[in-house]
């Protein structure tokens, strides 16, 4: 059958198909036209003839779009290497539309996405309104291996930054929600071919960081099931970026890119940076003081260990003597442990004995003989120990079980991997602050009950015990609440669903799909279970759910739940928890970019979802049998909102305390802390909300989280809630935001917006008492030195040094999830700064600045951080950095924590390559050229300019980011 008749008898067959599959729009046509014209002169007369005749109405309009849509397609397949395989109906490739699913996943998996950052900073384009003047300019580009002309689809991708504008031939780009957007086809569009159509845009603030770019865009078109692209789809990432088809190449490895400007003062962390940072003219002295065989994390109070004796284990312990008695259910009310004011629990010693198995020391008969004794000390803190070892016997004295739990992991601490032995010595240890907190976020992105239960492994391994889980914000809900399926239902999960009656908008790379790992939530067995477990611990779980800003997952849910009653017919239940005001048109934008993301604080419907809430959650800690002592209502971050909504306007003319909607964060705040101590709960939340309440209707105790940036003056904001009587817990994110970057490396994952720089010795290096003397040993997020002014101010009464007899309550570290989708990245995230973390919360050391209640003016010209300071900060962190490295890294391994392993430095020094690492213990491996193979690393070893470097795990699993050797 020829190609003509083929043609003939599909048009005849379905008009329908005929009008999708065969007539083009003008557009489509005559670019397929011009394209043939060089190879079919002769059809070029008739065209125009066929043209004229329809200008001039000779044909009508509707029979010159049938012959032009005949005329083109034999046009076309003139330029085709065969005309069997243009004549297939179902090609996407000769049709306007793309008509079916399969059609749909071979668009996805053949277009090409490439995304590319074009300028940092670009001089004169960014508008002032946005991100105080900055911004950066990106290029995203398609292409398709052949020329096709459907037009009938719309990408949708996730990008942190907002575009504020673009430009584009071809596509138009559209912001349509928080991180989300859209790219469909625009009137100029003609088709995709190998050639490529690109769309640019200028987005907020800076890219810095390979991870700013959010993976798995995909393609929709009318009602088909989505399709993730291909070369976008982070599930084959590791492939795609071995074959160079990962969508996006990474940040330029170029000064213009890697820094904020041309004012940027921050050093890149290359090899030969590395390598003076690791460097100390300390290293001898230290070994000579004292040794890491010695050195528990975190350190104690006091210890004296004997430098030459040691006790093995090789045979195990065993457990001659506990007066607390380590099965959970069978303890008696009096060895229960009060792991907070109103919170008993009984802690389960079995714990700490299996973190010694785990490392290889088991109980055994013919272990070394442990005894575990009650002290009969009233006034001793009660998670405070002896420990006493000598050629024998390992002796525990404490007050009660948590005590004793701490001593057996301080034995764990003590004990070397390979050899299982420990010093012989003895310890008296007490903790620094009562609120030794880890802040772990899984409502942006969900992460395991895996993962939460071996957290809570490590962090009662170094002594911490509080676990801040924040478990709603505007991507997710994650906690089953009784009577409110919605929340879960929708709010637990983002797909693609424009409506939001099944799901939430997709965010932060998640995708079309419900069925990823990044959804999710607790039921409330799996809820219950980890409170538990916390508990055995000595951990306090403290459940967070921010309110009333970053409650988009609440609001959207709620909203379902009124839709759906509504339908229904059953308005009191459709209203009854109720988040909005349906007749506020307040237009307004949240600091992720949400113009709906913050719930109604005027309306009744609103507290009795949050009390609602509030009382689920204290049944499932009172049927856990782990009261509820603490509940974190966020608080932050709720500016814009509210401003036109009737019943807003209403409560603040009914309410004479009230005089503008500034004044309902702290009017929310209050109401809700009131309720909570009614049911004997303390109030937490962030700083910025905190402060917006009348201090004299808050209840006390309240917790607030100061995350002020110190280098922006953060600790005044901190000494003020201090003087007030808050309990502080500072959590700063210039040090203590573990989604922040270790160092100065687009290849480092994470976000940076205080800080691009905080690795561990930058963690260890805090001084949590002394806030402002930070000024003396650090700089701003742009590497420059800042002052911090702590005097008395006699025209402000809020800048005030802190009063004689006040302290903060506590520290904790933050890591909030945006950016990391994968379990594994947690744990590369968190540790092993966490142990950093733990030395801080548990021991103030010797070299830190003591604060001066009369207040002085900080800079790095002050100089009260002396050279002594400096030299006793410096030894204790070398004693500390080889216990981890030859100690603590070999219990993660054995732990199976992901931990990131350090860069490592090097430089070339007389034809020989010198090298160091953050953490000894680790192995370093060279590949001398980009064609060779890895290799041990030997001083001798020649190395040309595609040089690399990298650290293998000390079990030899794992191997770190491959860093470039500089050889000039």
């Amino acid at each position: 059958m020829t190609f003509m008749k083929q043609v003939i008898r599909s048009t005849r067959k379905n008009a329908a198909h005929d009008k999708a599959a065969l007539s083009y729009k003008s557009k489509h046509s005559f670019t397929a036209f011009k394209q043939c014209l060089p190879v079919n002169n002769i059809l070029v007369a008739p065209s125009l003839a066929i043209a004229e005749m329809a200008s001039k109405k000779i044909i009508n309009l509707f029979k010159f779009k049938r012959i032009l849509s005949l005329f083109f397609i034999v046009l076309i397949s003139s330029c085709a290497d065969s005309a069997d395989t243009l004549s297939k109906d179902s090609s996407i490739k000769a049709s306007a539309t793309i008509l079916n699913q399969k059609e749909l996943k071979q668009f996805a998996n053949e277009l090409s996405v490439q995304y590319n950052i074009v300028e940092n900073q670009p001089e004169g384009k960014c508008n002032k309104k946005y991100a105080e003047g900055n911004c950066f300019l990106v290029e995203i580009t398609l292409t398709y291996p052949e020329t096709i002309y459907a037009d009938n689809w719309a990408i949708y991708f996730s990008h942190i930054a907002p575009a504020r504008s673009s430009s584009s031939h071809g596509l138009t780009l559209k912001h349509v929600n928080g991180d989300l957007h859209r790219i469909t086809p625009s009137k100029q569009f003609s088709s995709l071919s190998p050639e490529p159509v690109s769309v640019s845009f200028l987005a907020d603030f800076w890219h810095l960081s390979n991870s700013d770019v959010m993976p798995n865009y995909f393609v929709v078109v009318n009602d088909l099931k989505p399709e993730i692209i291909a070369n976008t789809n982070e599930a084959n990432k590791e492939f795609l970026v071995k074959q160079g088809e990962w969508f996006f190449g990474g940040v330029p490895d170029k000064p213009e890119y890697l820094l904020r400007g041309d004012k940027d003062k921050t050093r890149i962390s290359s090899a030969s940076f590395l390598y003076h940072q690791y460097n100390s003219q300390y290293e001898q002295q230290a070994k000579q003081q004292s040794s890491w065989k010695q050195r528990i994390i975190p350190k104690p109070y006091q210890s004296n260990f004997s430098a030459t004796e040691s006790l093995s284990l090789t045979q195990g312990i065993y457990l001659q003597q506990n007066d607390f008695d380590p099965r959970l259910n069978q303890a008696d009310d009096e060895n229960a442990v009060a792991i907070s004011p109103n919170v008993k629990v009984k802690v389960k010693i079995a714990h700490a004995i299996n973190r010694l198995a785990q490392i290889g020391v088991k109980q055994s008969e013919q272990g070394v003989p442990v005894t575990i004794r009650r002290s009969s000390e009233k006034s001793a803190h009660p998670e405070s120990y002896q420990l006493s070892i000598d050629k024998n016997n390992i002796d525990i004295l404490a007050p009660n079980a948590s005590g004793a739990f701490y001593a057996l992991m301080s034995l764990a601490s003590l004990l070397d991997p390979e050899t299982k032995t420990v010093a012989t010595g003895s310890v008296q240890d007490k903790p620094r602050f009562d609120f030794r907190g880890m802040h772990l976020d899984i409502a942006r992105n969900f992460h395991q009950v895996t993962l939460i239960n071996k957290l809570l492994d490590q962090m009662s391994a170094y002594k911490l015990n509080k676990l801040h889980l924040h478990l709603a914000d505007d991507e997710g809900w994650r906690v089953a609440i009784r009577g409110l399926p919605e929340l879960t239902d929708i709010g637990g999960f983002r797909c693609f669903d424009l409506t939001e009656t099944r799901c939430l908008l997709p965010q932060l790379g998640s995708g079309p799909f419900r069925n990823t790992s990044v959804n999710g939530f607790l039921n409330e067995a799996e809820y219950k279970a980890i409170l538990i477990a916390a508990a055995e611990r000595n951990i306090e779980v403290i459940p967070s759910f921010d309110m009333p800003g970053h409650s988009r997952a609440a609001v959207k849910a709620m909203e379902a739940r009124f839709q759906n009653y509504k339908a229904k017919g059953e308005l009191s239940k459709a209203t009854e928890f109720l988040l909005t005001d349906r007749q506020d048109t307040t237009e307004y934008e949240s600091v992720q970019y949400y113009h709906d993301n913050t719930i109604n604080v005027c309306q009744p419907s609103t507290y009795r979802f949050v009390f609602k809430v509030i009382d689920e959650v204290k049944r499932m800690h009172q049927e856990a049998g782990v009261p509820l002592n603490r509940y974190h209502i966020g608080a932050d971050e709720t500016a814009g909102a509210w401003k036109q909504s009737p019943v807003c306007q209403r409560l603040i003319a009914e309410t004479s305390s009230l005089n503008s909607v500034d004044d309902l964060t702290g009017y929310f705040i209050e109401k809700v802390a009131k309720y909570l101590s009614q049911k004997q709960i303390i109030a937490a939340g962030w700083s910025d909300g905190m402060k917006l309440v009348d201090d004299s209707n808050m209840p006390k105790p309240v917790q607030v989280n100061e995350w002020s940036t110190l280098f922006w003056g953060g600790h005044r904001s901190a000494h003020q809630l201090v003087n007030d009587d808050w309990q502080v817990v500072i959590s700063s994110p210039d040090v203590l935001y573990f989604d922040f970057l270790y160092e100065v490396d687009a290849k480092e994952p994470g976000y940076y917006w205080a800080s691009r720089r905080s690795n561990s010795q930058k963690v260890f290096q805090f001084m949590p008492d002394n806030l402002p003397a930070h000024a003396e040993i650090w700089q701003d997020r742009s590497g420059y030195a800042y002052q911090a002014d702590d005097r008395p101010s006699s025209s402000n009464p809020v800048n005030q040094p802190i009063v004689k007899g006040k302290r903060v309550y506590g520290i904790q570290g933050q890591f909030w999830s945006e950016s990391i989708r994968a379990d594994a990245q947690v744990e590369y995230m968190i540790f092993p700064r966490l142990l950093a973390l733990a030395e801080r919360a548990w021991h103030k050391a010797d070299w830190e600045l003591l604060y001066h209640h009369q207040g002085r003016l900080y800079s790095q010209n002050s100089e009260y951080f002396t050279g002594s300071h400096q030299r006793a900060r410096e030894l204790d962190w070398l004693v500390f950095r080889d216990a981890v490295g030859y100690k603590e890294l070999l219990k993660l391994d054995a732990a199976n924590i992901a931990y990131r392993l350090p860069g490592v430095g090097a430089i070339r020094h007389n034809h020989q390559l010198l090298v160091n690492s953050e953490f000894p213990g680790v192995t370093v491996e060279v590949k001398p050229d980009e064609n060779a193979p890895w290799q041990a690393y030997s001083p001798d070893v020649t190395v040309t300019d595609t040089a690399l470097i990298r650290a293998r795990s000390a079990d030899g699993q794992r191997t770190g980011r491959a860093i470039p050797v500089e050889t000039r």
